[in-house]
């Protein structure tokens, strides 16, 4: 009998997802969102917020780092190293309000591992710069979670609290300093639930407690540190996050509200493409070419929409890897290294093991690279072959596009260089089809009407420039204009795309299809 694939899945089950990803993008234990969410639940219940408010902090806490692949080729440039593990330490286990914490925080991360004179040199551009690039960083993250929310059904109420998820009660947060009241509620809610959970899960109740009292009134709003308090006296408050019973508590909140999962499962591709400049529009483009391939095999359109949600989902592990790992050639990285980044297909298919709806698309897209040379398979013919279209694409999109250390080739020769790589069996069978598919033309796209929000050619060449992570000056001399020229059109293309940062306009960019 044919495997069906839902059109509509529960949405609380698919936020479940983006919160556990976003977890290892941030380097937190799976499960910090949702216990987080539980938490802010039980503060919110002593603060008498209503049910409406306690849906939008549901949203907030478990979309809060759905932003967190945005700036991590930057941080990841900036310090020279692990930006997952800088971030996570920035983030959670220090307090930005303090100057002493922040300097500490970059004496330990700040070019570690280079060569003395770099290291210094780094340690200079932060003392220099840092709190501005951090303040960028924040602002760029909190713009894109906002983004991510609002196309995954998210209320106003909550996509205007995911930009201030990292304001402090005293004003000493980010980005734009709100004090107080300023600050959106929830907002306050779940910035103080992100520290109390990650303090709870490193060093347990008495530490998450202590936390509370200390940043009460400085970071935290002392109405919801004190109502924490009150919370923690109670054992029945402790034992759900304690024994990994948080998702009912949360999930009865939500109701039963559905959620398209193609639409879902676009997200989680740019989610991820936004690790590294090479990898932007990778996922769309794969989706792409890998459902062509599944209906030139004439599979039935149940699978070949699975084709597409795993084109989509493929590199959704790669979240759990460093961009500064991601963004050396292949030759550069250590053996560690390289196994990290081969581990990500095993990342995706335990991600999605747990979801019924997405368990057959984590099964069909997690080998997508140790499909090269593997044989024949021993799954039906019919998944075999989605596998293999997703395999192939995921190939040939590889060798046609720049990535570290290995320049574009066209799409001839990239056939040729793919053809015998894939073993025999349905495998193979799926990437023959692709090349001749492909072949003669595998980067040729549907010729436009016109371009989104109004932009011009100009503009969007400028665009795609920047999405492939030129900066201003490298963009003026690519195009033989003047720096001031560059900043001009910047400055129109993101009046017209409504976005205020450089990395809100690379999603509008991959999101419209731009980055070819």
């Amino acid at each position: 009998m044919e495997s069906t694939q839902p059109t509509n899945v529960q949405r609380t089950t698919l936020l479940r997802i983006l919160s556990l990803a976003s977890d290892l993008g941030v380097g937190l234990p799976q499960g910090h969102g949702l216990r987080a969410c539980y938490i802010g639940m039980r503060i919110a219940e002593q603060l008498g917020i209503g049910a409406p408010d306690q849906r939008d902090l549901i949203d907030v806490g478990l979309l809060k780092d759905a932003g967190c692949t945005s700036w991590s080729t930057q941080v990841a440039a900036f310090i020279r190293g692990d930006e997952i593990a800088a971030r996570r330490e920035m983030m959670f286990f220090r307090e930005l309000g303090d100057k002493g914490e922040v300097i500490g925080w970059a004496a330990k991360f700040v070019g570690a591992g280079s060569r003395l004179p770099v290291r210094i040199g780094r340690m200079a551009d932060f003392m220099f710069s840092g709190r501005d690039f951090m303040r960028e960083g924040f602002q760029s993250a909190g713009e894109v979670a906002s983004r991510v929310a609002e196309r995954l059904g998210a209320s106003e109420t909550a996509r205007i609290a995911l930009p201030s998820l990292f304001e402090q009660w005293n004003g000493k947060g980010m980005p734009r300093g709100l004090r107080g009241e300023a600050i959106p509620v929830v907002s306050r809610i779940v910035f103080a639930t992100s520290y109390l959970e990650a303090a709870h899960a490193s060093r347990g109740r008495d530490e998450a407690v202590a936390l509370a009292r200390q940043r009460a009134g400085s970071a935290f709003d002392p109405a919801v540190a004190d109502a924490f308090e009150r919370v923690s006296r109670h054992n029945e408050f402790w034992e759900p996050l304690e024994n990994g019973a948080t998702s009912p508590f949360v999930e009865g909140q939500l109701g039963g509200t559905s959620l398209g999962i193609d639409e879902f499962a676009a997200c989680c591709a740019d989610f991820v493409d936004m690790k590294a400049y090479w990898l932007a529009g990778h996922s769309r483009r794969v989706a792409d070419l890998s459902e062509r391939d599944a209906r030139r095999l004439r599979l039935p359109d149940a699978m070949a929409r699975k084709v597409r949600i795993g084109g989509l989902m493929h590199d959704m592990g790669l979240v759990a890897i460093p961009s500064f790992v991601l963004n050396k050639p292949r030759s550069e990285q250590s053996a560690s290294e390289r196994e990290a980044v081969a581990a990500h297909g095993e990342i995706l298919r335990h991600l999605l093991e747990s979801f019924e709806a997405l368990r057959e698309v984590g099964e069909m897209a997690s080998p997508h690279h140790q499909h090269l040379g593997s044989g024949p398979p021993t799954a039906t013919d019919d998944a075999a072959l989605a596998a293999g279209s997703i395999a192939a694409a995921d190939a040939f999109d590889e060798l046609t596009h720049d990535a570290p250390g290995a320049p574009a080739v066209d799409p001839e020769l990239a056939v040729s260089t793919l053809r015998g790589r894939f073993g025999a069996g349905p495998i193979a069978t799926a990437a023959a089809a692709l090349f001749d598919e492909v072949s003669g033309g595998g980067r040729a796209t549907q010729a436009r009407q016109g371009w989104p929000a109004g932009l011009t050619n100009r503009e969007v060449e400028v665009l795609r420039l920047l999405a492939s992570g030129q900066n201003r000056k490298q963009i003026a001399g690519q195009l033989v204009v003047s720096d001031s020229t560059v900043r001009s059109h910047l400055e129109h293309i993101y009046g017209k795309v409504d976005v205020s940062t450089r990395v809100g306009a690379v999603l509008f960019a991959i999101e419209n299809g731009l980055v070819v």
